[in-house]
């Protein structure tokens, strides 16, 4: 196995993590300001579009996860194979 392809997926996996956690903090922020807009009136219209905002990002951080544990799992195999235990 190519070091530095193990490296690149490294790297990769590292960059897609800091997006997800970006993300999940997105939808943190998101879920807290909607509280506050469930208590104003005629709110229904930001509602709705923070809603459809957070379940997009939620699809998102979940595509981002499957993609980290597929890559997190190459890496492994591909070091595993190669006898090399720094994941």
């Amino acid at each position: 196995t190519n070091p530095q392809a193990l490296e690149k997926l490294r790297n990769e996996r590292d960059r897609l993590k800091n997006r997800l956690d970006t993300l999940r903090q997105q939808i943190a922020l998101s879920e807290n300001n909607l509280g506050f807009f469930a208590k104003s009136k005629n709110a229904d219209a930001m509602i709705q579009g923070f809603r459809q905002k957070m379940e997009k990002q939620k699809e998102e951080a979940n595509s981002l996860q499957s993609l980290i544990n597929n890559i997190g799992k190459a890496i492994n195999e591909a070091a595993t194979a190669k006898g090399d235990k720094k994941n």
